[in-house]
């Protein structure tokens, strides 16, 4: 295993650490302006100088780390330890020869970075003491369960120090987290009474809304009378209208049908204008009544399709800029969220995302401005939102042609009410003039914007009360001058409309029955349907049968001269030969379609696209379970060309209770999708998964005969191959056969082999960890050097030192001065803390884990080395984090130190030698 260094460990506050750090930080500033005061730096100050910039960067990590946490600005240490960097970093290239320096320029930096690193620091102290007066004024509160957790805690200490002395701090860590917890349970406790009474209370407001709800059921059934009224007004102005078209028939004569109709209709006109004003003024006045009752009947919901519910059918979402979320996370009381994630926008930039179905406004023509309406909703920010974002619900009007008026109100939610759900509300609002409607939109606002909006809400009046889910009517009457509209909607959606103006009548419905003889004058009719008769021997003189259904009957002796075929629905066409540029089959409805040849350019249908190219196109939209393994949600199109069947669609994945996509750092980010390409062809497979560019390839798997590949980034040089898996023994033999993949005893393994207990190779869970473990490579043991090496991103590598395998070799001309430098290093002890850890582990869950000594290690710390100028004997990680030490060439420098001593001792000998044979 890797050699541990010992870590040092501030058990100070961080008020102390802060004194500690400015301290440090001044007597930087008095180190530099001990450097000679000169215009030079030599390699003895050159080194001082780097031990201070060290120091100084140590200074700016700790600061930095504490600005970012409380979230305070960081802009002027950046800037000074820019500055600093910049100019020292060129006098570094060369520590062992003198440059010159500008002495007031390298004060200043300096002296520029200690004072940013002081301003820095109070700020965090200020932060600090006011983030720890909070925290008194909470703790105030709670001093007696505070007192009784000190004295659970000191009986603790006292059971640990009976311990074995080894595992002596493993087992205070564990007393300390199960005395952390009897104390939760102990506060729980003593608030269940104020759980108790927040029961009550909620019972008591339970009983209040059983009230209220049987009160909006009194206002309904008003309502519902009202609208009963209206029809019944409607069926006696029908039956009236029904006994003057009697008369007209009376009038009419055989044998000049035309002038008596027309001489009926003059006669009676002013009867039915009459009739006509009368149903106006009836249905004028009790659209009055409805709107009172409306307005009093427990606040009707105005806005349509407030639960989002069908995908939130009638709402716009800005293609995909707004998206529908069941999650519980995202939900309210049961009601789905309206949501939003957006970013890259500007700082002060508007994002619509969501608008709902415009309500038309009772009397759109004539509104009265004493007339208002009010609104709600239920908004939540998320903390990934930037701090200025917000989230906005906007009460809107709208005039004739869809523009918004001017004078919206918007009901936001800022980020600091950030994961909580807030309620926002806007009463009173009066109507505009030339106002046409009234709607809900949903807006963000900033760069990045993450959120829900559930439980949208506008009612008529100048209050707004709780949410009510809007009501689908069962029908609607509204009437103005010259118009009079009729609707009704089934409990299955169908809808029946009457609509009458002043030159125009609209019956629109699934069905529509007339009975009694009736005359057409000067119309057409088109696309109609005439079933179980017969047109015998017609004139249709200067007119036309358009989009005609005719079934069950003839067309004798009919001339037409143009035969669309949208609407011809037959068993079966039987002719010799039916000759077409172009047989569009949007209306031909056959089970079989049967025919030796069928030679057309174009076969064309809703759902089916076949031609001489050769090509099948068939659009889909698929959610799969979220019960099954990694479901997918994925719509697009599928295409058949050429025999190779292609799909190309936007996918998302289920994980972690939310749908979402790859973003470009190959990490799962919930509300994203990506774009993906799949083909199965005869010999072949291949499915490509797209970066949020839609171009770029991020993943791509390929099967064929030869094997499975698969690669990212686009990359053709597959990172991974399984290839000739039954033919080519030299691939895969018995001897490594995976024996087993996947969960074992709740713990994911793989395992390559194995002679009993001892395997060739396992990966996976390991004592709490993860680990790769050899057994075999253990077992194989050889008295030649050490020549591994595991790099920052794990990578094994054999170390060499054959000149073949190096660049610009060299003697430097500083060794001298490495190996003096490496004598100041002083010997040091430690505990090695994952032995220390593991064994914890152990006593806390008694699992069985390696057994790695506890016992002291010896050797030398890593940063002691760097601090002592002999950085290029330490092991850094790609973050440059300092991990370990060359101990294998940390002691070639000492070969100076032992020539030149050796020289002195030859030096010596000689002038020995030389004294004695003068003695002689």
């Amino acid at each position: 295993m890797a050699e541990s260094n010992a870590t040092q460990v501030i058990l100070t506050d961080d008020g102390l650490k802060i004194i500690k750090a400015q301290n440090t930080a001044n007597v930087a500033a008095g180190n530099i302006n001990d450097i000679n005061s000169d215009n030079k730096l030599t390699p003895s100050e050159k080194l001082k100088l780097k031990q201070e910039y060290d120091k100084d960067v140590k200074l700016y990590n700790i600061d930095i780390e504490q600005l970012k946490s409380v979230n305070l600005p960081t802009a002027e240490l950046e800037t000074a330890m820019s500055n600093l960097t910049n100019f020292v970093t060129p006098l570094f290239k060369e520590m062992n020869k003198t440059s010159t320096v500008e002495r007031d320029a390298l004060d200043s930096v300096f002296t520029a970075f200690a004072t940013a690193d002081k301003n820095a620091s109070q700020a965090f102290v200020n932060m600090v003491q006011q983030v720890a007066d909070d925290a008194k004024k909470a703790g105030d509160d709670a001093k007696e369960a505070g007192e009784k957790a000190q004295e659970a805690g000191e009986e603790a200490q006292a059971s640990a120090t009976q311990a074995k002395a080894d595992a002596a701090q493993a087992k205070t860590d564990a007393a300390t987290a199960q005395q952390k917890a009897q104390s939760s349970i102990d506060q729980l406790n003593a608030h269940l009474p104020d759980i108790d009474e927040a029961l009550s209370t909620a019972n008591l407001v339970k009983q209040d809304v059983t009230k209220l709800s049987n009160t909006t059921e009194q206002y309904h059934n008003e309502y519902t009378t009202g609208i009963q009224n209206v029809i019944k007004t409607i069926d006696d102005a029908s039956t009236e209208i029904d006994q003057l078209n009697n008369a007209i028939k009376l009038k009419a004569d055989s044998t000049d049908v035309t002038s008596q109709i027309n001489v009926a209709i003059k006669g009676v006109q002013t009867d039915v204008t009459n009739k006509v004003s009368n149903l106006t003024t009836q249905i004028n006045q009790t659209a009055s009544a409805v709107q009172i009752l409306n307005t009093t009947s427990g606040l009707r919901n105005l806005v349509y399709n407030s639960s989002y519910a069908n995908n939130a059918e009638g709402w716009n979402m800005f293609n995909k800029t707004g998206y529908l979320s069941t999650l519980a996370v995202s939900s309210y009381n049961g009601s789905p969220g309206f949501g939003v994630n957006v970013s890259g926008k500007g700082a002060s930039t508007w994002t619509e995302f969501g608008q709902s179905k415009f309500y038309t406004l009772p009397q759109p023509d004539a509104v009265d401005a004493h007339n208002t309406y009010s609104g709600s909703a239920m908004i939540k920010i998320y903390d990934d939102s930037d701090t200025s974002a917000k989230l906005s619900a906007t009460i809107a009007y709208f005039d004739k042609s869809g523009a918004r008026i001017s004078g919206w109100k918007d009901m936001y939610v800022t980020y600091d009410k950030k994961n909580t759900w807030t309620l926002v509300k806007f009463e009173n609002f009066p109507v505009p003039s030339g106002a046409q409607s009234i709607g809900m939109q949903y807006w963000a606002y900033g760069s990045k914007v993450h959120g829900m909006i559930a439980q949208p809400m506008i009612v008529f009046g100048p209050k707004v009360g709780p949410y009510n889910s809007d009501a689908a009517g069962q029908s609607d009457i509204t009437a103005s001058i010259n118009n009079i509209h009729m609707g009704i909607k089934g409990a299955d959606g169908s809808t029946s409309t009457f609509n009458m103006n002043n030159n125009t009548i609209l019956l629109d419905a699934n069905k529509i029955i007339i009975n009694g003889n009736t005359s057409i004058q000067n119309g057409t009719i088109g696309t109609a349907k005439i079933a179980n008769a017969a047109i015998n021997t017609a004139q249709i003189a200067d007119g036309a049968i358009n989009n005609a259904k005719i079934a069950n009957a003839a067309i004798n002796d009919a001339k037409i001269s143009n035969l669309n075929g949208n609407k011809i629905i037959a068993g079966s066409i039987t002719a010799n030969k039916i000759n077409v540029d172009d047989l569009i089959a949007n209306g031909i409805n056959t089970k079989t379609l049967t025919s030796v040849n069928l030679n057309t350019s174009t076969l064309t249908t809703p759902q089916l696209n076949l031609g001489l190219n050769g090509t099948f196109n068939e659009d889909f939209d698929y959610t799969q379970p979220t019960s099954i393994f990694l479901p997918k949600k994925n719509t697009g199109t599928l295409t058949f060309n050429h025999g190779v069947l292609q799909s190309k669609g936007n996918m998302q994945t289920y994980v972690g209770g939310q749908w979402g996509g790859m973003n470009d750092n190959y990490t799962f980010q919930a509300g994203i999708d990506n774009s993906q390409w799949t083909e199965v062809a005869p010999g072949y497979i291949k499915l490509d998964l797209f970066k949020q560019n839609d171009t770029d390839v991020a993943e791509r798997t390929y099967v064929d005969p030869t094997g499975f590949y698969y690669t990212t980034n686009g990359n053709q040089a597959y990172t991974s191959y399984v290839g000739n898996i039954v033919s080519t023994p030299q691939v895969q033999t018995s001897s490594v056969l995976t024996k087993y993949i996947g969960p074992s005893d709740g713990q994911n393994l793989l395992q390559i082999d194995n002679n009993g207990s001892h395997y060739g190779l396992q990966v996976g869970s390991y004592a709490g960890q993860e680990a790769v473990l050899s057994d075999y490579i253990y077992d194989f043991t050889a008295s030649t050097a050490s020549n591994v090496y595991i790099t920052s991103n794990g990578h094994l590598a054999r170390t060499t030192s054959a000149s073949k395998y190096k660049y610009n070799i060299s003697n430097p001309e500083y060794e001298d001065v490495l190996g003096d430098r490496l004598l100041n290093v002083h010997l040091a002890s430690w505990n090695d803390k994952n032995a220390i850890n593991s064994y914890a582990h152990t006593l806390s869950t008694g699992e069985d884990t390696e057994k790695i000594s506890i016992d002291k290690y010896h050797g030398l710390i890593a940063e002691q080395l760097r601090d002592a100028g002999l950085g290029m004997f330490v092991e850094y990680n790609e973050d440059g984090e300092i991990e370990g030490i060359q101990y294998d060439r940390a002691w070639i420098p000492l070969l100076a130190v032992v020539r030149r001593l050796n020289n002195k001792i030859n030096e010596y000998e000689m002038r020995i030698s030389k004294l004695e044979e003068k003695n002689e």
